[in-house]
């Protein structure tokens, strides 16, 4: 509140400094000179200016703050929706999921290779981190280049491949301080950096979220190509022309009962497959005619060995090829027909009440 100099104060008969309006002069207000009274009310209305000033300056920092917040929280939000649809997306193509008006499509539409947005803003990050001179001296020139793509939403089918083994191998690095805790000296540390830069995050949960997604990018790839070796196989040379196995007896493939003998690693490879569709049968609220059990995927792989004898394509192992089968069988499972409707030689397998059971 401004000051001024008054004579007829209330409380002093002399040169008196006091608050606009008022009649009181201040405490230490009454001199004996106007120019004593004037100084004084000078120097309290240059202080108040500046206080006011501060003040100022205070609530527009304030405000600003706020907008930034606000803005920052809407674009957090509208970043939040488009990776939901992204990975909503992405699940669907990855799993074979589709409304029904886009179930014919999804099955000829190829596998969407493109970065989501989360690990696009991971890259722009580590990038950032790598120009301020935090990534450390073991950094590859190609990873940053990749990071660059990737920060466009290009990443190679090459790249997707490695995405996951990289994080399952370094996510032990976010366990250091310099890598998870923003206010340890050392923060942003290399580790940290480079996690980013391969489209992971800062954090152990956003670090296995982008090696969940390379995940299932891969699975869709790979089922793609299986479906292509379907199509492009040639008669078997003579060496690989084998009748009959020392394990299995003939007609083991013929059901689902689960006596056929596989060596431990394809045994766990597909209990895990098995696993993991009726999970997500489940989680998608699916049929349960979608489900498949470890019985009728041993029976389809012994049936893909077998049938590697008579054709395939070249370049492929017998249990690749075997494999390739299994993947065919779980598309045919979950959608209820075949992506290459030439495949039918596996619908006896199928659970009962599938379209396709016969």
């Amino acid at each position: 509140m401004p000051y001024e100099v008054i004579m007829d104060a209330d409380n002093c008969d002399k040169h008196s400094v006091v608050k606009v309006g008022s009649k009181m002069a201040i405490d230490g207000g009454c001199h004996d000179s106007h120019e004593e009274a004037l100084d004084h009310a000078q120097a309290l209305n240059i202080a108040t200016a500046d206080e006011r000033s501060k003040r100022n300056e205070q609530m527009n920092a304030a405000i600003d703050e706020a907008i930034e917040l606000l803005m920052a929280a809407k674009s957090a939000h509208m970043e939040g929706q488009k990776e939901a649809e992204e990975d909503e997306e992405m699940s669907n193509m990855a799993y074979g999921y589709a409304d029904d008006e886009d179930d014919e499509e999804m099955s000829i539409r190829a596998v969407n290779i493109s970065a989501p947005v989360f690990m696009r803003a991971a890259a722009r990050r580590g990038l950032k981190y790598h120009e301020e001179g935090e990534s450390g001296d073991g950094l590859m020139p190609q990873t940053v280049e990749d990071a660059r793509k990737m920060v466009r939403g290009e990443i190679t089918e090459a790249k997707w491949r490695k995405i996951a083994p990289w994080i399952a191998r370094h996510l032990v690095d976010l366990d250091a301080p310099k890598n998870s805790n923003p206010n340890d000296p050392q923060y942003p540390g290399a580790g940290l950096v480079a996690h980013l830069l391969w489209g992971s995050g800062p954090s152990k949960n956003q670090a296995q979220r982008a090696q969940a997604y390379a995940e299932r990018v891969v699975a869709r790839l790979d089922e793609d190509r299986s479906n292509e070796m379907r199509l492009e196989s040639k008669p078997a040379p003579k060496k690989d022309q084998i009748k009959g196995s020392d394990t299995n007896r003939p007609g083991s493939a013929k059901g689902k009962s689960g006596g056929i003998v596989l060596n431990d690693a394809t045994e766990k490879a597909l209990s895990n497959k098995v696993a993991e569709h009726n999970d997500d049968m489940r989680k998608a609220n699916k049929p349960d005619w979608t489900r498949v059990s470890l019985g009728a995927l041993k029976a389809v792989y012994r049936r893909g060995a077998g049938a590697y004898s008579t054709s395939h394509r070249p370049g492929i192992s017998r249990g690749a090829w075997a494999m390739a089968r299994v993947n065919a069988f779980l598309y045919l499972s979950r959608n209820g027909r075949p992506k290459n409707p030439k495949y039918v030689t596996d619908n006896d397998l199928l659970k009962s009440g599938h379209p396709k059971k016969t």
